[in-house]
């Protein structure tokens, strides 16, 4: 491609390519709009990529094939639960605008994709609050063969190994091996096999290739290498943008607007030192996510919330470990939640409860200095761990060579001495896990006692979640702070249009996913980033021309 590939005028340019920019572009195509996407980056997918390619969708069409009752009243209340801190009439109104939406936009994908979803048992984070459900409002996309996509499958990006490895199978039979990886392996080879043979893909993979089919059928017109850096802006107007070919500027105007849809500012180090009180080690995410879309939308006059909030992750760093030269940060997740593990901090105490999807935010509290008081911390396990269990994330196998970012210690006095952790903090810490882990409580931070906590811990042990760690020899792993993409941005409202700092819409300009003011504090669920993110691209692309 060159630059003069790129015409001069389009109806719509969506800026980014992951799921809710995928999204948006075949809303507003589909309503008869000349559409271009611009990707800054090689490939298309952006983050999205990087996730699991489930998509958090309250009272879908699929809810009787779980045996769930939903209604839009619990999604909303569970919402309003998640969001102690958005409490704005904008804010409940993006919030009934999603739960309306949703179900809509799910139906419309199927309907103009060559995708088709299917529900999981995957629980709400905090599925015993009010609205939460113990599982059935996720969805992904059942594996097919994309083809290749008019000759354009080759623009895919392909997602990087964190907590997977990229074989063709749905979250429920990745979820089933838990516990019994190489016996539930070998009864899934003849499913893998398969599907290997049909050119078949799931997950993440299979959300964005389908959303990109259904793009290029609808004659979505898209330019990767293409990062776009300034809106144009006539009489307070949005009237296109300045993007960059082959380091040369080109004007492309918009006649109807421009949508946001690229991403956070994860690996723009002055935007994280200026924003963010706490800290993003390794980022889990595209390093692309450089708040190109906040830049532009600040220099709009936009308003912004909650630029201090990520979607932060408890993970560790191999060294080994980079994605087209990055260095990526790992999630963790059996580390966390499996018995005879805890997470302790370098006084030697437990700071939450470890088996949660949001145990990332209690990495980040801050003292009255502002300084991150639990940082460093370490994963500890025993023998227990290591002769019975896996962690598939962290390549840790009872059949396996330790990995060099584990250490192994033959007692609890050589590590805290080599870690320099308080030594009698961390021995009282351990007598009183262990006390009431051998009845299977955790009083101080209730781990194991949610749905969600449950889900992750190993369904064959005596509590999927709390076990003794007194066995030696002893383990240690440094947890690092991670993070999938910053979640705070310029304020949208019901229509995903920014907000100006004097109250008002901005004209033309929406919007939408990592790069907008999130509508929920804590993490809701797996999939919250990528359902909401599609349903506000949905409300964009259909917004966009009439408004």
């Amino acid at each position: 491609m060159h630059s003069s590939d790129i015409e001069s005028i389009y109806d719509v340019l969506v800026i980014g390519s992951g799921a809710a920019g995928l999204a948006a572009a075949l809303a507003a195509v589909k309503r008869g709009k000349k559409v271009a996407l611009l990707e800054a980056s090689s490939h298309i997918g952006g983050t999205s990529v990087f996730s699991g390619g489930q998509a958090w969708i309250p009272n879908h069409h699929y809810s009787e094939l779980v045996k769930i009752a939903d209604s839009p009243k619990d999604a909303a209340d569970y919402l309003r639960a998640c969001s102690p801190n958005r409490t704005t009439e904008n804010d409940e109104q993006r919030r009934l605008a999603f739960v309306e939406n949703a179900p809509k936009m799910l139906r419309f994908i199927e309907e103009n994709t060559p995708l088709s979803f299917a529900p999981n048992a995957y629980p709400d984070v905090f599925a015993e609050w009010v609205g939460g459900r113990a599982g059935g409002r996720n969805v992904e996309a059942v594996p097919f063969n994309p083809g290749d996509i008019h000759g354009k499958r080759k623009l895919l990006r392909y997602p990087p190994s964190i907590n997977r490895f990229n074989a063709p199978l749905t979250w429920t039979e990745l979820h089933s091996l838990l516990g019994s990886p190489f016996r539930t392996l070998i009864k899934l080879m003849p499913v893998i096999l398969s599907r290997w043979m049909q050119g078949k893909i799931s997950g993440s993979r299979a959300l964005i290739a389908g959303l990109f089919s259904g793009c290029i059928e609808s004659g979505v017109e898209f330019f990767v290498n293409t990062p776009a850096k300034k809106l144009t802006i006539v009489d307070g107007t949005i009237r296109g943008v300045t993007a960059y070919r082959n380091d040369i500027p080109v004007e492309i105007r918009a006649n109807d607007g421009v949508i946001l849809a690229c991403g956070g500012f994860d690996w723009n180090d002055e935007l994280k030192q200026t924003f963010l009180p706490g800290k993003i080690e390794f980022p889990a995410c595209i390093h692309s996510n450089i708040g190109d879309g906040l830049l532009m939308a600040m220099a709009a006059g936009a308003k912004t919330e909650h630029l201090d909030e990520a979607w932060y992750w408890a993970g560790f760093r191999d060294s080994n470990y980079f994605y087209q030269g990055a260095p990526l940060g790992s999630l963790l997740s059996n580390l966390r939640a499996y018995p005879h593990t805890i997470i302790v901090n370098k006084q030697g105490r437990r700071f939450g409860n470890e088996a949660t999807l949001n145990f990332g935010y209690a990495m980040q509290e801050c003292d009255e200095n502002g300084n991150l008081k639990n940082l460093p911390c370490w994963s500890i396990f025993d023998h227990q761990f290591r002769r019975k269990y896996n962690a598939m994330e962290a390549r840790i196998h009872p059949l396996l060579p330790l990995p060099k970012w584990v250490k192994k210690y033959a007692s609890i006095e050589e590590l805290a001495d080599d870690l320099e952790i308080n030594l009698s903090t961390l021995k009282n810490t351990l007598t009183q896990f262990n006390e009431n882990a051998r009845q299977g409580l955790d009083p101080e931070f209730d781990r194991g006692e949610g749905a969600y906590d449950r889900c992750y811990g190993n369904p064959h042990s005596a509590h999927p979640n709390l076990g003794t760690v007194e066995k030696a020899p002893f383990y240690a792993v440094e947890v690092k702070t991670t993070s999938l993409s910053t979640k705070g941005g310029p304020v949208v409202n019901s229509k995903s249009q920014v907000v100006h700092k004097d109250g008002d819409a901005l004209q033309k300009l929406y919007a939408i996913g990592n790069v907008a003011d999130c509508i929920m504090y804590y993490g809701c669920s797996g999939g919250d980033s990528l359902g909401p993110g599609m349903t506000a691209g949905y409300i964009a692309g259909n917004a966009i021309g009439s408004t």
